[in-house]
């Protein structure tokens, strides 16, 4: 279930990649769509585990010691802005 879930999930991240390649590339073949949509999808991923481990890393410290929130919140917004943002600017 959990399996089918992730694979469905993975692909249409991957379709929903291979629209935002096509949008900003006409004249390009279909291997060439299928290799940046395929990077894409990796590096996206990826950007996406992190945000969610720093995420859950900082909720984590919040449980332990409540007044972290006030130390690390304005960090942690930044670094999670960082992270979405590396690969987007155009």
């Amino acid at each position: 279930k959990y399996f089918t879930l992730s694979v469905l999930l993975i692909y249409s991240m991957f379709l929903l990649s291979w629209i935002y390649v096509i949008s900003e590339n006409k004249d390009i073949t279909f291997l060439q769509i299928f290799e940046q949509s395929a990077w894409k999808v990796f590096f996206d991923f990826l950007r996406n585990i992190l945000c969610c481990v720093l995420l859950l890393g900082f909720v984590l410290l919040i449980f332990l010691f409540p007044p972290f929130i006030f130390i690390f919140a304005g960090g942690v917004w930044k670094l999670v802005s960082i992270i979405l943002t590396i690969g987007n600017e155009r």
